[in-house]
């Protein structure tokens, strides 16, 4: 038997409650001035004259009632019921304790237990700071490994985006490089690539130094037009050496080759 307690109550049959054989109701055996609420008597009628707990017929009824609301909320039902705007300190605080035992919330952050995908490194700092986080708005174990695994996928989408950002952008660089040079791209990139490493060293800069300045300019256009230059002449005045010959201007370079020639050349 399931009971609707908030549902408007219907008037009670006539006999509604009473005890077999008598003409009683078994609220009536409650005392007179026993009231819902003693610490706010006005409005609230007595006990025995509630018109809600008059649909009860017998106080196995009404126990049965409860026992179902109690399985509905999962547990006691007082203790589930948010403090109201006038509640203290005191007050909001045991709920937030029973709130966070209900939920199962762990008693420190490093009772969740995240677990990061295999083969992935944890970082000495999000992971730590991404369980207390968790614990500090309340969240469940599953519901915070649920959002590590999400941010984690986020993360991995970021990365793939920024590689093909970089591609498109070094496609790019290229394709105006071969449209500048037009049939001399390969020549004049290695004219660059000598020129640069030239004038590196004469700045003294170390190969470090040099990889990391090649790396953020040397897909750019007006780098590689400069440093050409500056190449072809250091190598017409006999102040370059080269590596190898310059590539013809026939000769055709690919994308991988292109920048193979800028980034990749180890330094003594």
């Amino acid at each position: 038997m399931q009971y609707d307690t908030e549902a408007p109550m219907a008037p009670p049959a006539p006999d509604a409650g009473q005890a077999p054989g008598t003409t009683s109701h078994w609220l009536d055996g409650l005392p007179a001035d026993a009231l819902q609420d003693e610490r706010d008597p006005a409005g609230n009628p007595p006990l025995r004259e509630h018109p809600k707990l008059r649909q009860f017929k017998s106080v196995a009824d009404l126990a049965r009632s409860y026992l179902h609301q109690e399985r509905a909320l999962g547990r006691k039902a007082i203790g589930l019921v948010p403090p109201g705007d006038d509640a203290t300190d005191e007050e909001r605080a045991a709920f937030e304790r029973e709130w966070r035992a209900a939920l199962k919330v762990p008693d420190a952050p490093e009772g969740y237990g995240l677990r990061l995908p295999e083969g992935v490194a944890p970082d000495g700092r999000a992971l730590p700071w991404f369980g207390k986080a968790a614990h500090g708005v309340g969240l469940t174990p599953a519901q915070a490994q649920g959002l590590l695994d999400r941010y984690h996928d986020l993360e991995v989408q970021i990365l793939e985006d920024e590689r093909a950002r970089l591609d498109a952008a070094r496609a790019e660089a290229l394709r105006q490089v071969h449209e500048h040079f037009r049939g001399s791209a390969a020549e004049r990139v290695e004219l660059a690539k000598r020129g640069f490493e030239a004038s590196a060293r004469a700045a003294g800069l170390d190969p470090d130094e040099a990889r990391a300045f090649a790396s953020a300019y040397g897909d750019n256009l007006t780098f590689l037009r400069v440093f050409a230059h500056l190449g072809q002449r250091m190598q017409e005045d006999g102040l370059v050496v080269g590596s190898g010959h310059a590539p013809g201007r026939d000769e055709a370079i690919s994308t991988e080759e292109f920048y193979r020639q800028l980034f990749a050349k180890k330094h003594n």
